[in-house]
């Protein structure tokens, strides 16, 4: 199934496990394409630990969930991916607009 072309797609669950290394890059990517799912209301998404997101990572899918302007409800599991609290900040970007 390719996640872009699934414009008219509600609920969406995606779960990664422990060391794919999904990098900040892979997530880039990940979040481009659920960002296209225009109708999106409610999104699970799990990566597994050690999959080395990092600071970067998180901002990335900070930036995708708020590209998700109908979404209802967010289910965020991506512990043990070396966030840290830089990682919380650029994830932030999509709960609140003038957290910096």
């Amino acid at each position: 199934m390719c996640l872009t072309k699934q414009t008219s797609l509600e609920k969406l669950t995606l779960g990664f496990g422990s060391v794919n290394e999904i990098k900040p890059e892979g997530a880039n990517y990940l979040m481009n394409a659920i960002a296209g799912i225009e109708n999106l209301r409610y999104l699970n998404l799990r990566i597994g630990e050690q999959n080395y997101l990092g600071p970067l990572g998180a901002a990335e899918i900070g930036n995708g969930i708020k590209k998700l302007t109908k979404l209802k409800e967010l289910q965020l599991h991506i512990a043990g991916n070396g966030i840290l609290a830089e990682g919380l900040r650029g994830l932030s970007v999509c709960f609140r607009e003038d957290l910096k």
